[in-house]
């Protein structure tokens, strides 16, 4: 999946370079930011419903969930995949 992080300057996901403690926190805490900028994204649906006629208002929803929702389960999957990558490396210590 892309990921916009890095074209902003944030934190690339794409890869999970380091196997160390503060990497993987770090990876999980930005799944948690990416994961919730989805849902921002989404949450603001809504708000085209004011202006637009209702079968933009339809289409405009499609492709909110469309674009979204699939970032959301991946963000989801590979948080809970860090976590259990860190639940192994700090019982590695």
């Amino acid at each position: 999946m892309p990921d916009g992080a890095p074209w902003l300057g944030g934190f690339a996901k794409a890869h999970y370079e380091k196997r160390d403690d503060s990497y993987t926190r770090r990876f999980i805490a930005e799944t948690c930011r990416g994961e919730m900028a989805h849902w921002c994204m989404l949450a603001f649906t809504p708000i085209f419903y004011l202006w637009n006629p209702p079968w933009a208002c339809w289409v405009m929803t499609a492709y909110g969930l469309l674009a979204n929702l699939p970032c959301i389960a991946v963000q989801r999957h590979n948080r809970i995949a860090m976590l259990r990558v860190l639940e192994k490396l700090t019982a590695a210590q």
